[in-house]
C-alpha cells in the first residue's frame, strides 16, 4: 500500500494491520501513507487505536529470555500471553508487549518506576528502545534496532 497508486479515491478504508498490539505490524507507517487513498470525507477503519502497558515481574518469561545468554534475546520484544506474573501497578496507555530488562529491579512497596518508550524509523526499519529512568537509570536496550526491529 505505501507503492500502489490507486485508480481512484476510496469511500472507506479498512485495516487489519494493528497486530497483536497496536503498532507491530508498522501501521502508523502503512496506513499514513495509505491516507491518500482516501477522499476527503471518507472514513478509516481503524481511524485510532491505543495501547496500553503494566510493569509486571515474571520469574518464567524473565529466565526463558536470560536463558539464551545473549544481549539480541535480552532487546528483544516479545508478544507473549501473560502467565504467572505479578501485576506491580496499574496499566497506563502504551503498548502491551513484555519488554524485558537485562537485569531486575528492585522496588520496594510505594516506590515510582520510570520508563522511557521509543519507536524509532529509519528508511528501511522500524524498532524499539526503552529503559528504565527512575529508581535507577538503565541502559538503553536495543540501541538502533541493533537486537530487534522489523523491515518496512
Amino acid at each position: 500500500m505505501r507503492c500502489w497508486v490507486a485508480p481512484e479515491k476510496a469511500d472507506i478504508l479498512v485495516s487489519q494491520l494493528l497486530g497483536s498490539f497496536g503498532d507491530n505490524e508498522l501501521s502508523p507507517e502503512c496506513l499514513d501513507g495509505a491516507v491518500r487513498f482516501l477522499k476527503p470525507n471518507g472514513i478509516s477503519i481503524p481511524s485510532s487505536y491505543m495501547s496500553y502497558l503494566q510493569p509486571i515481574t515474571t520469574t518464567k518469561l524473565y529466565n526463558d529470555v536470560k536463558s539464551q545468554k545473549d544481549l539480541a534475546h535480552m532487546e528483544t520484544a516479545y508478544v507473549v500471553k501473560l502467565h504467572k506474573i505479578a501485576r506491580l501497578a496499574p496499566t497506563q496507555p502504551v503498548f502491551p508487549i513484555f519488554f524485558p530488562l537485562r537485569e531486575p529491579i528492585y522496588l520496594p512497596a510505594g516506590s515510582h518506576l520510570n520508563v522511557e518508550f521509543l519507536r524509532c524509523c529509519a528508511p528501511a526499519k522500524v524498532w524499539y528502545e526503552w529503559c528504565v529512568t527512575s529508581p535507577i537509570t538503565t541502559p538503553v536496550h536495543n540501541v538502533n534496532g541493533r537486537s530487534y526491529w522489523v523491515g518496512l
